[in-house]
């Protein structure tokens, strides 16, 4: 009750599906969506009064209010029974709003829905007599007004350095990428599968009052993805199967924060995990064995602070070492 918030979301959409012909299906949608977002912001000391310093911020209301307009065209063309080709253009948005985290009334300001358009074509497809999965896709992403959250905004502080949490648009950017993916079954018993997806995120256009540059890179988007699997099903006496199986997952250094620096970034990792599954459809249970970071490797998760001189805060959340997991399943 203290920081009362109102948001309020009306929509209203259509979808249509057309089928021009047997192979051939387009998809079509459209969607309206009314926002309002009103917060009313109090800063108060143990005692009941105002705070000595973010006392100005005691029933102080920002809002922000908008609408917006999205839609989703996709064609898909059943080229033969294990071949498919697709293409779409779709839109969409994330709401705007107000900072919830103001240190001064300065910061308590709202900022613009972040705008997405959004174009894709690919193949999905069954080669080899179902023994190879393969698909692809090409896309490229359009963002307009990208909202991230700033540990440093002097433009919108009442000196530098102030402490700081805000969100804001602080500009527009391309992600353009390719997605591989296939699965290969050499044999009944032998599956292999990988992926692999580079991505090239470039900013277009800052907001010279975010301290953003058109060189950074935005939280949490590697260059590269890439993973493998390959696992074998041995069959065992009594009718019942062990599978083991192996996996591999590697991904390129990420910014954690939108004012990158060499204290934002998480370098590569990479990570492997094993499982062995036993089952017997001539019993009610099955059994696995998981083992997850099996390297035993020490890694960071997440991060969040300012990793300026000023106020120098960073806090990081480690990722899980290796944990060993035995699931035992009945079924009745």
């Amino acid at each position: 009750f203290r920081d009362p918030v109102k948001t309020q979301s009306d929509s209203v959409f259509a979808h249509a599906v057309f089928h021009p012909n047997e192979k051939l299906t387009l998809t079509t949608g459209v969607r309206y969506t009314d926002d309002l977002k009103r917060f009313t912001f109090n800063r108060w000391d143990y005692t009941g009064a105002p705070h000595p310093v973010l006392g100005a911020l005691v029933n102080y209301t920002s809002q922000y209010k908008g609408n917006h307009t999205d839609y989703r065209v996709a064609l898909d063309y059943q080229v033969s029974r294990s071949l498919m080709v697709y293409g779409q253009y779709s839109t969409g948005y994330k709401g705007g709003g107000v900072n919830p985290r103001p240190f001064f009334p300065s910061q308590a300001i709202p900022y613009n829905p972040e705008e997405l358009s959004a174009f894709e074509v690919g193949v999905k497809s069954t080669l080899a007599n179902n023994h190879v999965r393969l698909n692809a896709a090409v896309f490229t992403n359009d963002f307009k007004d990208l909202q991230l959250t700033l540990t440093r905004c002097d433009a919108f502080s009442p000196f530098p350095g102030a402490p700081c949490a805000m969100s804001a648009n602080v500009g527009d950017a391309d992600i353009k990428g390719i997605e591989l993916e296939a699965e290969i079954r050499p044999t009944d018993r032998l599956g292999i599968d990988f992926s692999i997806s580079p991505l090239d995120f470039q900013y277009r256009r800052v907001d010279p009052l975010t301290a953003v540059k058109l060189d950074m890179k935005t939280i949490y988007t590697p260059d590269q993805k890439r993973s493998v699997g390959i696992q074998y099903e041995f069959k065992l006496p009594g009718g019942g199967t062990l599978t083991p199986r192996l996996d591999y997952t590697y991904r390129s250094s990420i910014q954690t924060l939108a004012i990158n620096t060499p204290l934002t970034e998480l370098p590569d990792l990479s990570l492997m995990n094993l499982r062995l599954a036993w089952k017997n459809p001539s019993s009610d249970w099955s059994a696995v064995l998981s083992v997850t970071n099996l390297q035993d490797k020490f890694y960071y998760e997440s991060q969040f602070g300012n990793g300026e001189p000023v106020n120098f805060s960073i806090t990081r959340k480690p990722g899980w070492p290796r944990v060993v997991f035995l699931t035992l399943k009945r079924s009745f």
